[in-house]
């Protein structure tokens, strides 16, 4: 995002933080905005969290961010690290010919399709040599180096792999958040239809997906605030349910 000072436009870093609770649906626990992603920014913000009573955590999920992983062995040392698969994906890519990366996706997914981690090791292995053959050797490297960073879901029940072996699904709805808080002031002046819409979205969140949203409040400056509000709660919901949201509101 972008911030003003002094009449300059600078960008700066959004740190998010979304969690699962004990009735498995998930919450935004803080958002913080920092200068960039590094180690103390992240410290900052993982300290506010634990200052305000977070524990209990067993596994984070991020991409590669060095700040990050200093930051949580340092706050969570209890926690366990997995790296988006997703994200290390595209990093793969970035070292292979555009014409080779179909092909490569499919190795690297062939990696994480195991049912075992002893066996996508023995698959990562087979899949690093296919590479050096194929003078690959950036690539290779990095695979090899790496892979194992994205294996610690294996360590938890099978039924919850697809969902904590990458960040995706999160960064989708926090998009979709985004988009809700741009339709909302779209139609900022346009304060019937704002109205309407607004109860329409609270109601589903209500319905669908059990989360109580601000009430919406007169018009005036502290609607917009009770809207941001929603819409970060809305960023919670599963990737389908923002997606029918995001079509009802026709974004």
């Amino acid at each position: 995002m972008t911030r003003t000072w002094a009449g300059e436009v600078r960008n700066v870093s959004l740190l998010v933080a979304s969690a699962v609770n004990s009735e498995g649906f998930r919450e935004i626990l803080g958002i913080c905005e920092g200068a960039k992603e590094d180690k103390s920014g992240w410290s900052a913000f993982l300290r506010r969290l634990v200052d305000r009573g977070l524990k209990g955590v067993q596994l984070i999920i991020s991409d590669a961010c060095r700040g990050l992983m200093e930051s949580a062995a340092e706050y969570l040392p209890e926690a366990r690290w997995q790296r988006c698969m997703v994200h290390f994906y595209r990093n793969v890519f970035s070292h292979v010919p555009a014409t080779k990366v179909r092909e490569v996706s499919h190795m690297l997914k062939a990696i994480h399709a195991q049912e075992s981690r002893d066996a996508a090791n023995r698959k990562a292995r087979g899949i690093i040599d296919d590479l050096r053959a194929a003078r690959m050797n950036t690539a290779a490297d990095l695979v090899e180096r790496s892979v194992h960073e994205t294996l610690t879901y294996y360590a938890f029940p099978d039924i919850h792999w697809q969902k904590i072996r990458t960040t995706d699904v999160i960064d989708k709805s926090f998009v979709s958040s985004v988009l809700f808080r741009r339709f909302l002031i779209l139609y900022w002046k346009d304060a019937q239809r704002n109205g309407i819409w607004f109860r329409s979205a609270t109601a589903h969140l209500r319905r669908h997906c059990r989360i109580e949203p601000p009430r919406l409040r007169s018009l005036g400056g502290r609607t917009f605030q009770a809207a941001t509000e929603c819409s970060y709660h809305f960023s919670a919901c599963s990737a389908t349910r923002a997606s029918w949201l995001r079509s009802s509101l026709m974004l």
